[in-house]
């Protein structure tokens, strides 16, 4: 039988189903902010939060066969209020190979405003590292962190200063200098731009002899883009019991190329993956937003359904599986 493919506009079974995902606090609203009032400490943090993905760049730069193609990474900014540390926090979470348990880096970032109109941007690692579980759902895991819990890396502070439509940072050169796990010393560079859409990483390393260590040898930067995040719902008929479905643990994913594997309420694994992605036609550059559904271990899509890039909603229906994802604010 024929299986057909719907955009679902289920939003009361999309409510029932999801829990809340990290979002910007102010993102939306610091994107339309009058220019006058950008080029400070919160306008900026407002940006630097939510998720960020290059996903986009790597699809690029494997079409195009490039001699040096870029990793995977993701980075999660999530705000995090404790006075005591400073008034703009925010906890960062980056991960690679779009696997949110090959976590790389977690830090803690301090943003403020200089004398001078520059804002200044200081990074702390954690003494233990196990303070952070379940920070990047809620920053408010951290809200009774002490001082004697972090250790900042002086001279790595980024300052930032603010050009036309977005923000420009880079550290001291020279002055991050860190051990190297293979004995002497590093010597960290990075450049970075930060817009209401987009965050560049170019950084890199070198030792004593100034050998490169790692960084992208072209010096072209990671280019992250904002990934929005969704929250859904999926069904599955019983195959034992046709007239009863087995309903879904809340599914969230983020459309910078993003999939889990879709759980009954119980645990059990459904034999169903589903994906959400960003995408650019090539040949007409038209982009979208594809949603696909798939089994466990399969390449082959199971069906998939497109929409705008900005689409606030999409699903797909199978008859015996149902899913459908609706965009956060």
């Amino acid at each position: 039988m024929r299986r057909s493919i719907d955009l679902l506009i289920l939003s009361g079974l999309m409510a029932a189903c999801a829990t809340a995902p990290v979002a910007p606090d102010s993102v939306a609203k610091s994107a339309e902010t009058h220019a006058s009032a950008s080029g400070n400490a919160e306008h900026f943090a407002g940006w630097l939060t939510g998720h960020f993905d290059n996903h986009l760049q790597t699809l690029d730069d494997q079409a195009d066969e490039v001699k040096n193609p870029h990793g995977r990474v993701h980075s999660v900014f999530v705000p995090v209020t404790n006075l005591a540390i400073g008034e703009h926090l925010r906890y960062v979470e980056q991960y690679s190979d779009e696997d949110p348990t090959k976590v790389y880096r977690r830090r803690l970032y301090r943003i403020s405003d200089e004398p001078d109109g520059q804002i200044l941007l200081e990074i702390a690692s954690f003494q233990d590292e196990a303070v952070t579980v379940g920070a990047v759902e809620s920053g408010e895991k951290l809200s009774a962190l002490g001082a004697d819990q972090l250790q900042w890396k002086t001279g790595c502070e980024v300052r930032w200063s603010w050009r036309d439509d977005h923000y420009i940072g880079a550290t001291t050169r020279g002055a991050c200098r860190v051990p190297s796990r293979k004995g002497g010393t590093l010597l960290i560079e990075d450049d970075l731009k930060l817009s209401a859409t987009d965050l560049w990483i170019q950084d890199r390393a070198h030792d004593e002899s100034g050998a490169r260590v790692f960084g992208h040898p072209e010096g072209i930067p990671h280019k992250l883009k904002r990934a929005a995040v969704f929250k859904g719902w999926a069904a599955m008929r019983d195959p034992a019991q046709p007239k009863k479905w087995i309903g879904c643990q809340p599914i969230v994913l983020h459309d910078q190329g993003s999939e889990v594997q879709v759980k009954a309420k119980d645990g059990t694994p459904l034999p169903y993956v589903v994906r959400l992605a960003q995408r650019v036609y090539r040949a007409t550059k038209t982009p979208i937003l594809k949603f696909t559904v798939r089994a466990p271990g399969e390449t082959r899509f199971k069906a998939y359904t497109w929409t705008e890039p900005d689409g606030s909603k999409v699903g797909v229906n199978l008859g015996d599986f149902q899913t459908g994802m609706t965009r956060q604010p």
